[in-house]
């Protein structure tokens, strides 16, 4: 897979500041696992300054000129808090490909509060006969391992097919 056409990680380990080495732990550790991205927290305090008091209720007016959709959901959510780091994971749909067919298929990653050191993924072909075509269905088998070789967790998952709209 191309950096072009890679996707974008599926957990995010961010360390704090107080903990220097373990920055270097965690990347050693995931090494080997594209879906998996370790960072460093720089930020130095709090960025809000406090000020004095304010003659309107800014929180009342629209910041950014346009209204942001509420329903939407965030990118990533933290999912774990360890000694020395936090863990975030992505909540949208994941990407994968059928050897088959060559379809991008979407399915619903199964949620873990650990970043899987080893991620063993393969969509299933299924095909099903409708009129007046043949329409094919996909599943995701998915396995997940930790750092240790302990299989963190196993899977199926009905996956939906990303069609192209021309």
């Amino acid at each position: 897979m191309s950096p072009e056409t890679a996707a974008p990680p599926r957990w995010i380990l961010v360390t704090r500041p107080d903990r220097p080495g373990l920055l270097d732990e965690l990347a050693w550790r995931y090494r080997g696992a594209p879906w998996v991205e370790v960072l460093a927290d720089r930020r130095r305090g709090e960025r809000r300054q406090r000020q004095g008091p304010c003659e309107a209720d800014l929180r009342l007016g629209d910041r950014r000129g346009t209204p942001g959709d509420k329903t939407r959901t965030p990118t990533y959510r933290l999912t774990r808090q360890g000694e020395g780091f936090d863990v975030y994971e992505a909540t949208g749909l994941a990407p994968a490909h059928c050897a088959d067919c060559g379809a991008t298929v979407m399915f619903e990653m199964p949620r873990s509060g650990e970043p899987p050191a080893r991620l063993d993924l393969h969509v299933v072909h299924e095909g099903a006969k409708t009129e007046p075509q043949t329409r094919a269905r996909h599943a995701v088998d998915l396995l997940l391992y930790a750092s240790s070789g302990r299989p963190l967790m196993a899977t199926r998952s009905r996956a939906r097919t990303l069609v192209d709209v021309l």
